[in-house]
């Protein structure tokens, strides 16, 4: 659902200044009561690769997918039809056609019949078929419900991929209705991008710390908040700058469909991670165990809590942990 240029925005334009943003939040109030990392300890331990990618990344992605097919279901297209729809193929319509459910053709006198297979008129071989332009906006201005046609019993019928038009929006860059057109992907994606956005934005609020509660720890790093605005003012840009719509494959995305959908999924993120770091300070254990179960397998640590190179001919590190009095 993310073009790639967008995938680039989010690598090297969203996620840039919130990542440098947590080199100075404050440490948590109980980090001298941690014991430290083991030497034979990985910088990237399996924990943290499963936390990333298969919890929160999963919200991350959920939330994502759930607002791309909410903006193609606004847009007229029912989204158990959009898998596989880019390889379908079919007629395009002649210039400045307008769709018409009650004609033969619907609009589309390039599209005939010759008995169960559909037919190219405007083809040398006329079973040679047109494939759709969705990466730019070459078929920009083509209702779909005059491209994905078929033959039964001779006459030509819609596809069932359409569902009803929800969001009656005109594109800036084609000049017409986004239903039924190639530039309701463009706006799926733009809403993606901002849904994306947000679950970063919810994302580095539960990572920032390890063990408290986000009510312990506060924000109190400033630079955060420049990180999160800078995010904003990005996807603002990106959506309602018509010279970057048009270089980027952006659209003017209306305010539910502004990474909205994925609204849910952000706040369940925060609260999971929550219930997550509170199973870890409080869950009981045996009075063998040294931590209990979720501290033992879902805690993840930084490479050192404290440290400073020292003189020596090798690089070291000191880490210092206090001690309980005997």
């Amino acid at each position: 659902p993310l073009s790639t240029i967008l995938i680039l925005c989010v690598d090297l334009g969203t996620d840039m200044i919130p990542g440098v943003a947590l080199v100075y939040e404050p440490a948590e109030l109980d980090i001298m009561t941690r014991e430290p990392r083991s030497k034979n300890a990985h910088l990237v331990p399996g924990k943290l690769i499963i936390y990333s990618y298969l919890q929160n990344g999963f919200f991350e992605a959920f939330g994502g997918m759930i607002t791309y097919f909410v903006i193609m279901q606004d847009f007229g297209f029912r989204p158990a039809k959009l898998f596989y729809l880019i390889g379908q193929q079919g007629v395009v319509p002649p210039q400045g056609s307008v769709y018409d459910s009650e004609s033969a053709d619907f609009g589309n006198s390039n599209a005939e019949c010759a008995g169960d297979q559909l037919i190219n008129t405007t083809k040398a071989n006329t079973s040679e078929l047109d494939v759709l332009d969705w990466l730019f906006t070459v078929h920009k201005d083509v209702d779909l419900r005059m491209f994905f046609l078929e033959c039964r019993d001779g006459q030509l019928i819609s596809k069932d991929l359409y569902g009803q038009c929800k969001v009656k929006q005109i594109s800036p860059v084609s000049g017409k209705p986004v239903c039924f057109s190639t530039e309701a992907l463009k706006y799926a994606q733009t809403g993606t991008f901002c849904a994306i956005v947000l679950s970063q934005i919810a994302n580095v609020l539960a990572l920032k710390q390890r063990k408290l509660s986000i009510w312990h720890q506060g924000m109190r790093n400033g630079m955060l908040f420049v990180g999160f605005g800078q995010e904003l003012m990005l996807c603002l840009f990106l959506s309602y700058v018509l010279p970057l719509n048009i270089a980027l494959g952006t659209r003017d995305v209306i305010f539910l469909h502004f990474g909205l959908p994925a609204l849910l999924m952000t706040v369940f993120l925060i609260i999971y991670d929550e219930v997550r770091r509170y199973l870890i300070r409080n869950y009981p254990k045996k009075p063998e165990e040294k931590f209990n179960w979720f501290e033992r397998n879902c805690l993840w640590l930084s490479l050192i809590h404290i440290s400073e190179p020292t003189r020596l001919l090798s690089i070291s590190y000191a880490v210092f942990c206090l001690k309980k009095k005997k």
